[in-house]
């Protein structure tokens, strides 16, 4: 069997919880809390994104000061509002981390996948993975 990471699994990994679990027979993905889950033997948990996980990586792509000053913060609401007032200037700023968002989000999935000798495939044919990896 192979893993299709098309946008339907893709957009799971957004997850900020542990809320999916993979079926390493089936190759199915369920909602841990769902009446599927209870039939799988051998659950391993999706990966998910941790609450900013993807905005404290992308800090780390600034220039060395401003990485430092983003790493001191330590209130998460402080941080948000740094992070968008840096970040949020409704043009290339945004994009560039948008794109960087849906980067990480896809490696995080490929390195589950290895990690867990899953075989996959990303589909880059796939009208919304295309728009940031080509197709």
């Amino acid at each position: 069997m192979i893993l299709k990471i098309d946008y339907e699994v893709f957009k799971l990994v957004r997850a900020e919880s542990e809320k999916f679990w993979f079926d390493p027979y089936t190759y199915l993905i369920v909602d841990k809390d769902s009446d599927e889950a209870d039939f799988i033997e051998d659950p391993i948990p999706f990966p998910f994104t941790e609450k900013n996980e993807a905005e404290k990586a992308y800090t780390k792509t600034f220039d060395k000061k401003l990485a430092k000053f983003f790493e001191s913060i330590t209130d998460e609401k402080e941080f948000l509002n740094r992070f968008w007032g840096t970040v949020d200037d409704g043009g290339q700023n945004l994009t560039d981390y948008r794109i960087f968002e849906d980067k990480y989000s896809l490696k995080k999935i490929i390195d589950w996948c290895e990690k867990n000798g899953i075989n996959y495939y990303v589909d880059k044919s796939d009208w919304y993975l295309k728009s940031f990896i080509g197709g």
